[in-house]
């Protein structure tokens, strides 16, 4: 994971990994982007990957298609959910900002 966002363009801060009893491990790895997080479910062979970032230089891809070439599953789905936008009920877009908040 670390490696991963690292390749991707983040900026590494710090991770936290928990492993369950009897099976599975969750864990996330802060970057100043925002962070990489991810759970595993060893008995129905699924693992969710979620990549929360913002600006311009870290590429999530990359550090998604990093981690598919270390484990190799037999299928992956991908969405991609843009945040930061907020809709007005005009049906306007604008940024994320004080005067979306404020209204």
């Amino acid at each position: 994971m670390v490696d991963a966002v690292k390749e991707s363009g983040a900026t590494y801060l710090e991770h936290h990994l928990r492993q369950f009893d009897p099976q599975g491990v969750s864990g996330v790895v802060i970057v100043a982007e925002s962070h990489f997080a991810f759970h595993t479910w060893p008995e129905h062979s699924y693992m969710a990957l979620d990549y929360f970032t913002c600006g311009e230089s870290v590429d999530p891809y990359v550090a998604i298609d990093f981690l598919l070439e270390k484990i190799d599953p037999d299928w992956v789905d991908t969405y991609e959910h843009p945040r930061g936008l907020m809709y007005r009920s005009d049906s306007t877009q604008t940024s994320f900002d004080n005067e979306v908040l404020n209204t």
